[in-house]
């Protein structure tokens, strides 16, 4: 078996999904990996092919830990836009398990954080829940 079907076992084995992945499919978008997920299976691909992963900035990839509501986190270039996702590829995998060490170079770039996004649908319901107390309060 060759470097990208273990890769490739191992996504299979990590989600329980039999699909297939090659060249520059996304991995982690083809198994759905996002948040803890994609976490988790950064650290076991590391652990099992001797990957140092420390340079790996998950914002560029992926939500982290992040309600599904949308991208809260995110890089932006020296003009200020918006950086899109890059896919963690099939290649990209290989060409760190090969070199012992995640090879890909991110843009100069700083951090939005967009706070309100956390805020969205909760804050929402927590607001209409307040709001509708103090309306049956006043009702009493």
């Amino acid at each position: 078996m060759g470097l990208s079907e273990e890769i490739v076992a191992l996504a299979q084995e990590f989600t329980g999904l039999k699909k297939a992945c090659a060249g520059e499919d996304d991995v982690l978008g083809t198994f759905g990996l996002e948040g803890d997920d994609a976490d988790e299976f950064l650290e076991a691909y590391a652990q099992q092919f001797g990957v140092d992963i420390s340079d790996f900035v998950y914002y560029f990839h992926y939500l982290g830990d992040e309600p599904p509501m949308g991208r809260r986190v995110l890089p932006v270039d020296e003009s200020g836009r918006e950086i899109p996702w890059v896919p963690v590829t099939l290649n990209h995998l290989i060409d760190a398990a090969s070199c012992k060490k995640w090879q890909m170079k991110y843009p100069n770039h700083t951090i939005r954080n967009r706070w309100w996004v956390s805020f969205g649908i909760y804050g929402i319901a927590m607001l209409g829940g307040i709001a509708l107390l103090m309306i049956m309060s006043a009702l009493i």
